[in-house]
């Protein structure tokens, strides 16, 4: 990589870093395990302690799904964290004393080096 190249991954990554520790909050993050019955086949979702991490929690339009159940709404809120945490589909995460379950990862990146994680709750 040139030297160019890293001079703009790192101001980028100084960038985000410092929006986050000025206006990045406290959020709960629960660790999620899946579990299968051995008898009906059915799935059994559980999640671990608790883990205090920071990010840019973000509300956004609340979206629609229909599914067998009925309408499940889905994408009501984002999450920016750093690319080092390791999060995961189906892990919960509650901020202001509502639980939201993560489903959807998108990485953004910066001259092909990853900066930060979106999650979509």
């Amino acid at each position: 990589m040139s030297r160019n190249k890293l001079d703009m991954w790192e101001i980028a990554k100084k960038d985000f870093s410092d929006i986050l520790e000025d206006i990045g909050e406290d959020v709960t993050l629960y660790r999620s395990t899946k579990t299968i019955s051995n008898v009906s086949g059915g799935e059994t979702i559980s999640f671990g302690s608790a883990e205090t991490i920071k990010g840019i929690f973000q509300i956004n339009t609340n979206e629609f799904v229909y599914s067998k159940e009925g309408i499940v709404q889905m994408g009501d809120a984002t999450l920016w964290v750093y690319s080092s945490h390791s999060i995961n589909d189906e892990d919960k995460i509650t901020y202001n004393s509502v639980d939201y379950i993560v489903h959807k990862k998108l990485s953004r990146f910066n001259v092909d080096q990853l900066i930060l994680y979106r999650w979509n709750a």
